[in-house]
């Protein structure tokens, strides 16, 4: 009898069809049929093979039990028990041939080829072959996710050292918004006469110059009929640190009120 006429003898004493025999080896349907047309099988599913079918390696690669001595004709070859250690080293044994031998090794209630990598089951099937129980597409798609997240912070790291990179130097009228408040409050709260500009800068900026116009008003007691309108002009610099207050005051002589300010010039370094 040939290889595949005893592999089809064997699974129909089984009970199990073409496609329920593919199923357990974890294996397309077609790749049975090339076993029983003739083809042997793979050496990575020798092992399973021999234990869903009860019999050995051996019989399996020389198509049943015909070159076999009187003796071994007349035992029913047993299947291989994989449930015990003691039983892996038997099923060992019978690996002769170089072509076929592949160590095993035992873990829990699975056997590991070192050849095919695949976790062969006490049962009989075949786990997903890889490292740690993880199938070869798992690891794939870990090693992408671990990629993109690597990416992801390579990204944000280069953008804040461009954003750094490319920070103005300079203070200047267009920018200068971004990086100082300036607030103008009377220097006493019952009729003021006299105004305090402060800076508070968000950074250290140094040789820091700045002039405003500051816009008023005065009560016009000559005529009694209405308001003057008038500007002081007022600098102020300094080398001040991050939130340090520079002020300047601004004495008008009689009571007048505060209506704004201009930025007329500012300059300075930006750290």
């Amino acid at each position: 009898m040939n290889t595949g006429d005893y592999l089809s003898t064997k699974r129909a004493e089984k009970g199990l069809s073409v496609s329920g025999l593919a199923e357990k080896l974890n294996i397309s349907e077609e790749e049975v049929r090339k076993w029983e047309d003739g083809e042997l099988p793979d050496s990575e599913h020798l092992l399973a093979l021999s234990a869903l079918l009860g019999v050995s390696v051996e019989d399996i690669l020389r198509g049943g039990d015909a070159h076999r001595d009187e003796e071994s004709e007349q035992q029913e070859p047993e299947p291989i028990n994989f449930s015990h250690s003691e039983d892996l080293q038997t099923a060992q044994a019978e690996f002769d041939e170089p072509a076929i031998s592949e160590d095993i090794t035992y873990s829990g209630n699975e056997f590991v080829s070192s050849q095919s990598g695949n976790y062969i089951r006490s049962d009989g099937a075949i786990s997903p072959s890889g490292r740690n129980g993880y199938s070869s597409a798992e690891r794939k798609f870990g090693y992408i996710v671990f990629a993109a997240f690597i990416a992801i912070i390579i990204f944000i790291s280069f953008m804040r050292f461009f954003s750094w990179a490319t920070r103005p130097r300079e203070l200047t009228v267009d920018n200068y918004k971004n990086y100082i408040e300036i607030e103008i409050t009377p220097a006493r709260s019952f009729n003021p006469d006299e105004y305090i500009v402060s800076v508070t800068p968000n950074t250290r900026i140094a040789d820091f110059r700045m002039t405003l116009e500051v816009d008023f008003r005065i009560f016009d007691y000559s005529s009694g009929t209405g308001f003057i309108e008038f500007s002081e002009t007022v600098t102020i610099s300094g080398n001040p640190e991050e939130q340090e207050t520079i002020e300047q005051s601004v004495r008008i002589g009689e009571i007048a009120f505060e209506e704004g300010y201009k930025v007329i010039s500012v300059s300075g370094g930006l750290e």
